[in-house]
């Protein structure tokens, strides 16, 4: 009821966006609204459709240009969606720096598998550079050499946490509402946050059942339970330490993350262009937290490929590209969706899912539900905890990675729908921030010849006959900044 299942058809001669949503009987009419990517207002609606009307065509477009649109309905509870749009969007050819922090322990024993991560996020479009750390390090301390990372280089984009980098605490809050969760939450966001001041001068508590979740004055926990500004770098984590209930080891999960990771950049797993909702909640006094699904996966999907069902025995049997499940929760369960122990056992298909309930967001617990969906042996790559607040992931259908979607929905005050716990130190992403929805194969077989000055590259086409072309790029460095050579 709350979301408008939006999606787009372009034109290219004359250039026009046309925008198509599902009807709903208590309908009156529709604002429409459109902004520029990067804008954070949407300013006036720049139309009205009145209702039955389930569509409109903006013809003041161009090619080349990416437009962000926002169609609010009224009448009844109302709905909102959202959409990014663009006719020949202009290619990414270098997407910034990915910053990597591993944990030196648990990534022992693992070189070849994080060169080859490297070496797939050069691959598509980025810049390297890595950090050693180690659990027992100050995550002060940790953040300062980011920083130093960040001023250095202009163009770093993204965080990614492997292992088990020390977890930042901060803030006095209980966004799943028990009030025996209430204290310091993790926040990964410090690790992105490269100019927010933070203090641990006044909260005072320790009421929470876990003593993790205590936060007393100069404990090395923050203060701040609302972020003091934007966080400015995407920031994922994938870390497997404290589950128990997996018989294998940290860096033995940590491997199998990173194989299927490459996998899945190099198209080597199959899954189904299509979402699967869990929903255990329903409206919820109008919070519907599964709207984060209805809003997004449409517009990533196509409305006609969003299935509800159950969680565990459809992605046990069916895969899903992205999928959500919500339901009343324990630190290790979603009731209804699944618990720990079924990612232990089971093998989920499916690469982007969302879950929500009470006590598993803060993911830093034992057998925690969130990094134990992240552990299993199906493709899960990436998790978040969506419904307090929402998230917005309807940018990556436009080739946007999910870290995009991290950064529009921990930054969002009032650009998109919110509700409890906007913009708050709990929201993270698990997994890899640079992941993206659309890969196709590489050239294979490529051969280099030198003939003097001259350096003369020959490949064979990947047989794929959705690639019209392919483009040259050069470096001084493996893992540097790539200048593209053609056309």
């Amino acid at each position: 009821q709350v979301a408008v299942m939006l999606r787009a058809e372009g034109t290219l001669s004359p250039p026009s966006i046309t925008l198509i949503w599902n009807a709903e009987p208590s309908a009156l009419f529709y604002y429409i609204y459109r902004k520029a990517l990067q804008a954070d207002s949407w300013g006036s609606y720049v139309a009205l459709v009145s209702a039955p009307d389930t569509s409109w065509t903006d013809g003041n477009v161009t090619v080349d240009s990416v437009y962000e649109y926002r169609v609010q309905r009224m009448g009844g509870v109302g709905g909102t969606g959202y959409l990014v749009a663009g006719i020949r969007a202009p290619a990414q050819h270098f997407r910034g720096t990915c910053l990597l922090v591993i944990d030196e322990q648990a990534a022992a024993g693992l070189d070849s598998e994080v060169k080859r991560l490297k070496d797939d996020l050069r691959n598509d479009g980025w810049a390297v550079r890595q950090l050693q750390v180690t659990p027992q390090d100050d995550v002060s301390w940790i953040r300062n050499l980011i920083y130093e990372e960040y001023a250095l280089d202009p163009e770093l984009r993204a965080v990614f946490l492997l292992g088990h980098v020390p977890v930042p605490y901060s803030g006095n809050l209980y966004p799943d509402g028990h009030p025996d969760h209430q204290g310091a939450w993790p926040f990964d966001g410090f690790y992105g946050d490269m100019d927010g001041s933070y203090t641990d001068l006044y909260v005072s508590n320790n009421v929470a059942s876990r003593t993790e979740n205590w936060n007393l004055i100069g404990d090395g926990k923050w203060d701040q339970s609302v972020i003091p500004g934007k966080i400015e770098l995407f920031v994922g984590r994938a870390d497997f330490s404290k589950l128990p209930l997996f018989s294998e080891s940290e860096t033995e999960l940590l491997k199998r993350y990173l194989d299927k990771n490459h996998a899945y950049r190099n198209m080597q797993i199959s899954v189904n262009h299509r979402a699967l909702i869990d929903d255990h909640f329903g409206y919820f006094s109008g919070e519907a937290f599964a709207a984060s699904g209805w809003r997004s996966f449409p517009t990533l999907c196509g409305a006609g490929n969003v299935a509800e069902g159950d969680y565990l025995s459809t992605l046990n049997s069916e895969s899903y590209l992205w999928s959500y499940g919500c339901g009343p929760g324990s630190y290790t369960s979603a009731g209804g969706v699944a618990s720990t122990t079924d990612f232990v056992n089971d093998s989920v298909q499916t690469v982007f899912t969302c879950l929500f309930g009470s006590y598993f967001g803060d993911w830093d617990s034992e057998n925690n539900l969130m990094r134990a969906a992240l552990a299993n042996r199906g493709p899960v790559l990436t998790n978040c905890w969506s419904g307090r607040p929402l998230w917005y992931f309807h940018h990556m259908s436009l080739g946007h990675p999910i870290g995009m979607s991290y950064l529009k929905s921990i930054n969002n005050t009032s650009t998109y729908i919110t509700n409890y716990g906007a913009h708050a130190v709990h929201i993270a992403l698990l997994g890899d921030p640079t992941l993206r929805m659309h890969y196709y194969p590489g050239p294979q077989a490529l051969v280099l010849s030198q003939q003097g000055n001259t350096v003369k590259l020959s490949w064979t086409p990947a047989p794929d006959s959705s690639i019209i072309g392919y483009q040259v790029y050069r470096s001084s460095s493996r893992w540097g900044k790539y200048i593209r050579l053609t056309d």
